[in-house]
């Protein structure tokens, strides 16, 4: 289950049966849609999913005390060889990586060739980088792809034999935080970098944001303040 939203009012989306679920959280009423869907995200609060041989975003409209449901097509897509994660379509054709960014601007597909061969598990987009946990040799790694403004090329980085957990990256504004392997965060905000250590950081946080830098750790959620 994921939550989505609509203006202000947050919508929880689930797949019941094979089917999008939706329901208006804020009044408890069920939100009408018929949709045969496998997969579904919502980054940055937008719904999309994966119907059979499409990519689908599923607009949320307000339309007086009931929000009302509409998609529209992002991708056409191999069914068995697509998996959508968090902002990106990841597919693999007949043993080519393509890693497609949903943007708001649209859908920029790249061919990624450093990932040929190799699975890729999970992973999360944030501003302009994507952030993989692939296998690969008996192994996991981490794999950055830093991309250019209209995301048509990209830069690559990879952290070779890391755990195997999801990735945590997000963005404030044009600050990049990624949390390393080591516990540490790496802050980028353009070509500038700095690496900060703290004893209340650890590797098994997760990353969030509410326009601040959220952490959870133990089922404890902490606010992160940054200082220059």
């Amino acid at each position: 289950a994921v939550i989505a939203a609509c203006g202000s009012h947050p919508v929880l989306a689930w797949i019941a049966d094979g089917r999008l679920a939706l329901r208006d959280l804020d009044s408890g009423a069920p939100i009408a849609i018929d949709l045969v869907v496998d997969q579904l995200t919502a980054p940055a609060g937008r719904l999309v999913v994966k119907s059979r041989d499409a990519v689908l975003a599923v607009r949320l409209l307000r339309m007086g005390s009931r929000i009302l449901a509409a998609t529209t097509l992002l991708a056409s897509v191999l069914p068995q060889a697509t998996r959508l994660l968090d902002g990106l379509i990841v597919q693999d054709m007949l043993g080519a990586a393509w890693v497609t960014v949903i943007a708001e601007s649209g859908t920029h597909p790249v061919r990624v060739a450093a990932l040929d061969g190799v699975e890729i598990l999970a992973g999360r987009l944030a501003s302009k980088t994507a952030a993989l946990l692939v296998s690969c040799a008996g192994r996991y790694d981490t794999v950055l792809l830093n991309f250019n403004a209209d995301f048509s090329s990209f830069s690559i980085e990879r952290e070779r034999d890391v755990p195997p957990q999801e990735p945590q990256l997000v963005s404030l504004g044009d600050l990049l935080v990624h949390l390393q392997e080591d516990g540490r965060l790496r802050l980028q905000r353009g070509s500038a970098t700095r690496v900060v250590e703290d004893d209340a950081i650890r590797a098994d946080c997760r990353l969030f944001t509410d326009g601040g830098l959220l952490l959870a750790r133990g089922g404890v959620l902490y606010g992160a303040r940054m200082r220059s």
